[in-house]
């Protein structure tokens, strides 16, 4: 029997692994990185490989290994082998094993982190049809209604998307059978992400658990980075699509957002960001370029959702247009989970 150590950098510890078979350096090097949480992107970035390489490279380990996903990693290395803990900070005689995968996966990355729901409302009735979710650092600020949503975005990568799709489930388990058709799932991404087959695999796995026929999950675009680079993976694109994984670009108005992505890329939605339509009743040039974004979407068969919505004249100025969908501080800022699912509630009261 072979004994593999692998470190885990965060807690200072030692994870002995008895194998029936010896890892080579690669695989032993891989099989840590994996177990502390890092995606297939952020090792193609740190070995300097292509994210192809890494990832046939995870598939053999993963075979070899005879784990089902990234998902069920800490359990079926525990379940299968033999497993031992050297800390100094853990006392491992006391320690109980399944809660270890909690610690040291995406659970301690995401502990430094607070997850907020910002309510999207549909405009014929008012009810809430979704939610964006957004990342906030712990320490940005004390008072969260003071932020913008677009400002507390951040680590938007797949590397925390298992720890999101635990929590909504979480979260929508007990509720999910009066959920309005297709609720909104919304989760934002950077673009180089969607190309990985991480982050295709753990939303089909999301979506086969909570129900495709009940909720849209929507991968959300961020124009703060180029999107060149998913627009020569087509097949990736459509495939997600294929699959009911929907795509949005975010902020459409600002940063890298082009009019050419609306043909580029097989979007279901566009978030029109604030710029566009923030001075709507006093200028008539902001009212040319908002109707004119809006009617080309609408010739596109992409839907538009209308963020950062501020004053009621804004919101009345949009459903005249024929918007679908809103969401803002007028209407609700940021929500915890606990005050997110009390205003869904209320919503399916009104309803």
């Amino acid at each position: 029997m072979n004994t593999t150590n692998i470190n885990i950098i965060e807690y200072d510890s030692i994870i002995n692994i008895e194998l029936p078979y010896l890892l080579s350096e690669i695989e032993g090097s891989l099989l840590s990185l994996l177990l502390q949480g890092y995606s297939v992107n952020e090792i193609s970035k740190q070995r300097k490989r292509s994210i192809k390489t890494i990832s046939c490279q995870k598939i053999k380990l993963y075979k070899k290994l005879g784990v089902t996903n990234d998902l069920t990693l800490w359990r079926d290395i525990f379940l299968l082998f033999k497993v031992s803990i050297q800390s100094k900070n853990i006392c491992h005689n006391n320690f109980n094993k399944f809660t270890l995968k909690d610690i040291h996966s995406k659970h301690y990355i995401m502990s430094h982190y607070n997850i907020y729901y910002q309510p999207i409302y549909n405009t014929k009735n008012w009810s809430i049809s979704g939610c964006d979710i957004t990342i906030s650092p712990k320490n940005i600020c004390d008072n969260i209604l003071s932020l913008d949503s677009g400002l507390i975005n951040s680590r938007k990568t797949n590397n925390i998307l298992p720890y999101l799709f635990r929590r909504l489930d979480k979260l929508l388990t007990n509720i999910k059978y009066h959920l309005p058709h297709n609720f909104f799932i919304t989760v934002n991404i950077n673009p180089e992400d969607i190309i990985t087959c991480d982050l295709e695999r753990e939303c089909l796995h999301f979506i086969k658990v909570f129900g495709n026929d009940r909720i849209r999950l929507t991968l959300q675009l961020s124009t703060k980075d180029d999107l060149c680079i998913i627009q020569k993976k087509q097949s990736s694109l459509n495939r997600l699509r294929n699959n009911n994984i929907y795509l949005s670009l975010n902020d459409f108005g600002i940063g890298y957002a082009e009019l050419s992505h609306l043909q580029n890329i097989p979007l279901s939605y566009i978030s029109l960001h604030k710029t566009i339509f923030h001075n709507i009743e006093d200028s008539r040039l902001t009212d040319i370029i908002a109707t004119t974004i809006i009617d080309l979407s609408k010739q596109l068969n992409i839907d538009v959702i209308a963020d950062g919505i501020e004053t009621k004249n804004q919101a009345e100025y949009m459903i005249g247009k024929g918007i679908k969908y809103l969401k803002g501080p007028v209407l609700s800022s940021p929500l915890s989970e606990d005050e997110f699912l009390r205003k869904l509630l209320e919503s399916f009261n009104k309803v």
